[in-house]
C-alpha cells in the first residue's frame, strides 16, 4: 500500500473517531441538563406546593387552637354550672337541722353559712378541675405550638428551597445556553471538518490518477528498456556470431595458403616444419578466438551493465518526479 494513501485513510478514521466521539459527548451533555432541567422542576413544584399546603395548615392549627379554647371554656361553664350547684345542693341539704330543732334565725344563719361553705367548696373544687383541664389541655397546646414552630420552619425551608431551585434553575437556564453556543462552535467545527475531510479526498483522488500516469510511464520505460535490452543483447549475440565466422574465414585462409605453400615446397622437412607451423598457428588463432569470444562476452556484460545503469537512471529520475508530488499531498 501506498504510506500516502494509509495517511490520508487514517487521518480520515481519526477525523471520524473525533466527530462520533463529539457528537456522543454532545447527547451525553444534553441529557444531562435535561435531567438536571426536570429535577429543578420538580423541586420547583415540591416548594410550590409546600407553600401552596402552608397557609391550610396554619388556618387548621388556629381552628384547632380557638377549637381549644372553646372546649376549655365551655368545660369551665358546665363545671361550675352543675357540678357546683350540685355540691351546693348537697351541702345545704346536710345542713338543714331537723324540722323543730332550732329556731327561724338559726336555721337562717345556719343556711347562709352553709351557703358559704358550699360556694367556696364548690369554687376549691372548679379551680382544681380548671388547673386539670389546663394540665390536660397545656400538653396539647404546647404540641400545636411545636407543630406551628415546625410549620413555620417548613415554610421558611419551603421558601429557602424556592430560591435555591430559582437559582438552580437560572443556573440551568445559563449553562443551556452556554451549551447552545458551544453545540453551535462544535457544528461549526465539524462543518470544518467535513469540508477539510472533502478536500483530503479530492487530493487524494488527484494523487491516485498521478500515481496512475506515473506508473502507467513507468511501465513504458519498463518495455522501452525490455527492447532495448533485447535489441542490445541481439546485436551483441550478431557481432559475436560474425567476429567468430571472420576469425573462422581468416584461419581457412592462412590455412589454405600454408598448404598451398607446403604443397609447393617438394622437401619433406620443409613440409613437416610448415605442419608444425601451421599447428602452432592454428593454435594461436584459436587461442585468438577465445580471446575474441571472452572480448564479445565482456561487451555484451559492459552493454547489460550500462543498460542496467540506464533502468536506475530512470528508476531515480521518477522517485525525483513522484517526490514533490508526495510532499505535496502530505501538506
Amino acid at each position: 500500500a501506498h504510506p500516502t494513501g494509509t495517511m490520508g485513510g487514517e487521518w480520515e478514521a481519526a477525523a471520524q473517531a473525533a466527530l462520533i466521539s463529539a457528537a456522543r459527548e454532545h447527547a451525553a451533555e444534553v441529557a444531562r441538563e435535561r435531567e438536571q432541567a426536570r429535577q429543578a422542576l420538580r423541586d420547583k413544584a415540591a416548594a410550590e406546593a409546600a407553600l401552596r399546603a402552608l397557609p391550610d395548615a396554619l388556618q387548621r392549627a388556629q381552628t384547632a387552637e380557638l377549637a381549644l379554647k372553646a372546649l376549655e371554656d365551655k368545660v369551665l361553664a358546665e363545671t361550675v354550672g352543675s357540678d357546683a350547684r350540685a355540691a351546693i345542693r348537697s351541702e345545704l341539704q346536710a345542713l338543714q337541722p331537723p324540722e323543730g330543732t332550732v329556731t327561724d334565725s338559726a336555721s337562717a344563719q345556719a343556711a347562709a353559712l352553709a351557703a358559704a361553705a358550699g360556694y367556696e367548696a364548690a369554687d376549691a373544687e372548679a379551680q382544681a378541675e380548671l388547673k386539670a383541664r389546663r394540665a390536660l389541655f397545656g400538653s396539647e397546646l404546647r404540641r400545636l405550638e411545636a407543630d406551628g414552630d415546625s410549620l413555620r420552619e417548613t415554610l421558611a425551608t419551603a421558601q429557602h428551597l424556592h430560591e435555591q431551585t430559582t437559582s438552580e434553575l437560572l443556573r440551568s437556564q445559563s449553562a443551556h445556553t452556554a451549551t447552545r453556543s458551544e453545540l453551535d462552535r462544535a457544528q461549526d467545527h465539524i462543518a470544518q471538518l467535513e469540508q477539510a475531510v472533502a478536500e483530503l479526498r479530492a487530493d487524494m483522488c488527484s494523487e491516485r490518477e498521478a500515481r496512475a500516469a506515473a506508473l502507467a510511464a513507468n511501465e513504458d520505460l519498463s518495455a522501452q528498456l525490455t527492447s532495448a535490452r533485447s535489441s542490445a543483447a541481439t546485436a551483441a549475440r550478431q557481432a559475436s556470431d560474425a567476429l567468430r565466422a571472420c576469425e573462422a574465414r581468416a584461419v581457412l585462409l592462412r590455412l589454405r595458403a600454408a598448404f598451398e605453400r607446403a604443397m609447393a615446397a617438394h622437401r619433406d622437412d620443409a613440409a613437416r616444419e610448415m605442419r608444425q607451423h601451421l599447428l602452432r598457428l592454428a593454435t594461436q588463432w584459436r587461442q585468438a578466438g577465445l580471446s575474441h569470444e571472452q572480448a564479445a562476452r565482456a561487451t555484451q556484460q559492459a552493454l547489460f551493465d550500462q543498460v542496467g545503469q540506464q533502468l536506475q537512471s530512470l528508476g531515480k529520475i521518477s522517485a525525483l518526479i513522484a517526490a514533490p508530488r508526495a510532499q505535496a499531498c502530505s501538506t
